[in-house]
């Protein structure tokens, strides 16, 4: 299609845009200070009944001021709790994922491709894939077992944490790049555009994306390290780890006699020593 949405070309990218938008970075904060909130009320609630019980007529008088000092309580714990999680990788990750919202924006509005170099979305594309194929190593069955040692499962974890937030930095080397607002497109772009489409040769400026290029590509690199590492780990594992991860048919058979053998050597000295 002419005016189709060039954006495709560059899939991998794209569904991390979608998978991204589903993300909500404070449902952990709103649930936790739900659940605070309501117990402060149910605890003020638990006073009231008993005052109740004792003195009715204290305990309407004092209802009004307990579900007050709940509130307020819990109000205060919620801004401490808030401002020990929003760790600066914390913050990092909000202004990235706002960054994401605009070129998810961009998307929508058949953009992305014109205000991104094709050397910018090539290379966002590639950060995708290339976490994409982390994350399915390490789902894989040898990182699904149940009795993964705990070493390679601290392994599994650090290196999910790793290719996220790498993804989430490579972003953040582009944000002088992206418009605060992002606003339809004019129809002489589209004219631009087809020109192009026919005579092969761009008719506007380079976007300044490539301001954050060198940043993100160093990102691309080193995640191209780490999946190629945990490929070869993965692939030598049938040889070379299985011993660590998996317990061989009977192995507590196995135990269980090496412990027979072991009392009964020591009974055998004891007899002799006698």
């Amino acid at each position: 299609m002419l005016f189709g949405n060039r954006a495709d070309r560059y899939p991998y990218f794209v569904s991390y845009l979608h998978e991204t938008e589903r993300i909500d970075l404070f449902r952990e904060f709103r649930g936790q200070e739900t659940l605070t909130t309501g117990t402060g009320i149910f605890a003020a609630l638990g006073i009231f009944g008993i005052i109740l019980l004792f003195q009715p007529l204290i305990a309407v008088i004092v209802l009004g001021p307990l579900l007050l000092m709940a509130l307020v309580t819990c109000g205060i714990i919620n801004l401490k709790r808030r401002a020990a999680l929003r760790t600066p990788e914390f913050e990092s990750k909000v202004e990235a994922y706002q960054l994401l919202a605009v070129m998810r924006r961009m998307l929508q509005l058949n953009r992305l491709h014109r205000d991104l170099s094709e050397s910018t979305l090539t290379l966002l594309d590639e950060i995708a894939r290339l976490r994409g194929q982390i994350h399915d190593i390490l789902n894989m069955p040898f990182w699904q077992q149940s009795h993964l040692s705990s070493t390679l499962m601290e392994l599994k974890r650090q290196a999910l944490v790793a290719a996220d937030q790498s993804t989430i930095d490579a972003v953040l080397q582009f944000r002088n790049s992206l418009p605060m607002q992002v606003e339809a497109r004019p129809v002489w772009s589209y004219i631009d555009e087809a020109v192009e489409t026919f005579s092969g040769k761009a008719n506007r400026a380079t976007p300044f994306t490539e301001l954050g290029f060198d940043g993100a590509f160093r990102v691309a690199q080193k995640l191209q390290t780490l999946k190629s590492e945990i490929e070869q780990l993965t692939n030598s594992a049938p040889s070379g780890l299985a011993g660590e991860v998996e317990q061989m048919p009977g192995a507590l058979i196995d135990d269980a006699l090496m412990e027979i053998r072991t009392i009964r050597a020591a009974e055998e000295e004891l007899r002799l020593g006698l």
